[in-house]
C-alpha cells in the first residue's frame, strides 16, 4: 500500500487549509496510506469538521501532532489513529464567532442587541455541543467531561492529552522545545485569544529583552504564510483572455482568479474596442442593404443578380442595349426636346428612293 503525507502547518479555512484543498490531496488515493502531521493552532470549524469526516471515510489515516495543536487542529484528528510528540501541547476550548458591536445605543437599540447576540449564543452552544461530541466520542469521555475541559481552555502535555483520550500515542523527539521561550509563538497564541502553555522548570520571558521589531518581523512574515491564499495554476487556460491581458497563464486559488486593476483596464478596454467595431459593422451593413434596394429598383435583372458584381454586370448589360442613350427621365439642358410627331420613320428610310442620293 502507497503512503501519502500531507502537511498542515498553518490556518484551516478559505485562506489556508481547506475541506477543498484536502478533497484534492486526497483524490486518486482512496487505496493509500495517509499521514496528516499537523501543527496548527486552527481555524474554521466549518472545513475542520468536515476535514474530520474526509479522513473518516478514508479509513487509514494517521495523525502526527507537533508544536501547539489547538482548536480545529485537533478536530481534524479526532477520526484518526493519532501520534503526538512529547514537545507538543494541546488546546480545545468552546466554539466562538466573531462580535463586533458597538457606537451610540438607545434602549431600544440595546434590547435589539441583546436578542441579536441571545440568537448567536444558543447558535455558538450547538457548535460547541457538536465538537464536544466529536471528543467524547474519540476519548470515551462523558460529554459533561469535555464541555467543562473546554470551558477552562487549559493547555494539556501530550502525556495529558494522552491521558484525556485524544491522543492514542506518544512518541519522543530528536530535540526537547520549550514553546512557552519562544517569543513569537507567545505573541501569535496571544493574539488568537489562547493562554500561554507553561512547562516545568521553564523560565518565562522577560518582557525587556524583547527586541519588538524584530519580533513584528518574524510575526508579520508567519501571518503572510498562514493567511496568504495558496494559488495554482488554472487546469484549463483561455488563450484569448490571456492575451488580453497580456499574461502567459492565469492563477487560481481555492476562492477563485483574482485579476488587479491593471488587467481589468485591459479587459474593459478590449470590450470597449469590440463594441465600438460591432456598431461600424452594423452601420456598413445598412448602408450596403440601402445602396442594394436601390440597384434592384432599376430592372428585373438587377434584382434577380445574386452578388453585387452580377448587380453592376446586369447594369451595364442595360446601358449597351441603349449605347449613347441617358438613363430614363434624365436631360441635360443642350439636349434637344425629344418629339413624337408620329411619324414612322425606319419605314420610311427604308423606301428605294429614300435611298437614293442625288
Amino acid at each position: 500500500m502507497a503512503k501519502k503525507i500531507l502537511i498542515i502547518d498553518g490556518s484551516i479555512g478559505n485562506y489556508g487549509y481547506s475541506k477543498q484543498w484536502l478533497n484534492y490531496m486526497l483524490n486518486g488515493a482512496d487505496n493509500d496510506e495517509i499521514e496528516v502531521q499537523i501543527s496548527s493552532l486552527g481555524g474554521s470549524v466549518d472545513h475542520a469538521i468536515a476535514m474530520h469526516d474526509r479522513f473518516a471515510s478514508h479509513g487509514s489515516v494517521t495523525s502526527v501532532l507537533t508544536g501547539m495543536v489547538a482548536s480545529s487542529g485537533t478536530v481534524i484528528a479526532l477520526s484518526t489513529y493519532t501520534r503526538m510528540s512529547q514537545n507538543s501541547m494541546y488546546l480545545i476550548h468552546k466554539a466562538m464567532i466573531w462580535i463586533d458591536e458597538w457606537g451610540t445605543m438607545n434602549e431600544d437599540d440595546i434590547d435589539e442587541l441583546i436578542a441579536k447576540l441571545g440568537k448567536e449564543k444558543n447558535e455558538v452552544a450547538k457548535v460547541t455541543l457538536v465538537i464536544a461530541k466529536m471528543y467524547a466520542t474519540k476519548s470515551g469521555k462523558g460529554v459533561k467531561e469535555i464541555l467543562d475541559l473546554m470551558k477552562k481552555q487549559t493547555w494539556l502535555t501530550a502525556d495529558e492529552a494522552k491521558e484525556w483520550g485524544f491522543v492514542d500515542e506518544v512518541f519522543a523527539p530528536s530535540k526537547v522545545i520549550n514553546y512557552a521561550e519562544d517569543l513569537s509563538m507567545v505573541a501569535m497564541l496571544q493574539a488568537n485569544g489562547y493562554p500561554v502553555p507553561e512547562r516545568k522548570g521553564a523560565k518565562p520571558p522577560v518582557a525587556t529583552q524583547v527586541d519588538e521589531e524584530s519580533l513584528f518581523n518574524r510575526l508579520s512574515t508567519r501571518f503572510q504564510e498562514i493567511f496568504k491564499p495558496k494559488h495554482n495554476s488554472m487546469k484549463k487556460q483561455f488563450l484569448n483572455l490571456n492575451k488580453v491581458l497580456k499574461v502567459e497563464k492565469l492563477e487560481s486559488s481555492d476562492e477563485g482568479v483574482f485579476l488587479n486593476e491593471q488587467q481589468l483596464e485591459s479587459i474593459e478596454q478590449d470590450l470597449s474596442a469590440r463594441a465600438q467595431a460591432d456598431t461600424a459593422r452594423s452601420t456598413a451593413e445598412t448602408s450596403l442593404t440601402n445602396a442594394t434596394t436601390a440597384l434592384d429598383s432599376i430592372d428585373v435583372s438587377v434584382k434577380n443578380a445574386v452578388t453585387i458584381e452580377n448587380k453592376v454586370a446586369a447594369i451595364k448589360t442595360l446601358l449597351a442595349q441603349k449605347p449613347g442613350s441617358k438613363p430614363s427621365g434624365v436631360q441635360g439642358k443642350k439636349d434637344p426636346e425629344v418629339k413624337d410627331e408620329g411619324v414612322d420613320w425606319d419605314t420610311l428610310n427604308s423606301l428605294p428612293h429614300m435611298k437614293e442620293v442625288d
